[in-house]
């Protein structure tokens, strides 16, 4: 099984997030699969995108807090958790670091059983 947050844990501050995609976790069987995309920025670009945005609060998380989104899934490496477009077959290796507004995304597995 496998829960996909695409482009959501961005509009939770990373408490809620974390809690979010615990439950979610949670329930769902042993060894599926969480599969997380975020927008994420520059400080000074992500910042700027935060406040202009009306549709609804955003948050700019980096890339380490995004990691902890993964409620205790095993994040694949390769690629990790990396700008979107390199989870596509045939990606570039390695991209630039971050230096704009991107996506980004990482497939984590859960354990295959749960500690009681």
């Amino acid at each position: 099984m496998a829960v996909i947050a695409a482009m959501v844990p961005h509009f939770f501050d990373a408490g809620r997030a974390r809690e979010i995609m615990a439950t979610l976790a949670g329930a769902i069987a042993p060894g599926s699969y969480l599969i997380i995309s975020v927008g994420c920025g520059v400080p000074e670009v992500g910042d700027r995108l935060v406040k202009e945005y009306e549709a609804g609060t955003l948050r700019n998380h980096p890339p380490a807090e995004i990691a902890s989104f993964f409620a205790g899934a095993q994040v694949l490496d390769p690629p990790g958790i990396t700008f979107a477009a390199d989870w596509e077959p045939g990606a570039l290796a390695s991209r630039p670091a971050l230096t704009g507004v991107h996506v980004l995304a990482g497939v984590g597995r859960l354990p295959a059983s749960r500690q009681p």
